[in-house]
């Protein structure tokens, strides 16, 4: 069982690996500016602003999570 999950990691860091290094540059970025603002919550919070069909405006808090 140790071995197995062993193995699985080492795939995951390997696939990891290859998806960072062939990332496009905007990913790049964003991985990058994710990095340097640290892990605080208030980090992942992204809002989005809509207008529906009355023309009234609609705000969403969502939690990005990469």
């Amino acid at each position: 069982l140790h071995l197995k999950n062993t193995r699985k990691k080492l795939v995951l860091f390997y696939l990891n690996l290859m998806l960072e290094n062939n990332l496009p540059s905007w990913r790049q970025d964003l991985k990058s500016s994710r990095r340097k603002e640290g892990e605080s919550a208030y980090n992942r919070l992204v809002q989005i602003a809509t207008v529906n069909d009355k023309n009234e405006p609609k705000l969403r808090t969502v939690v990005f999570r990469g």
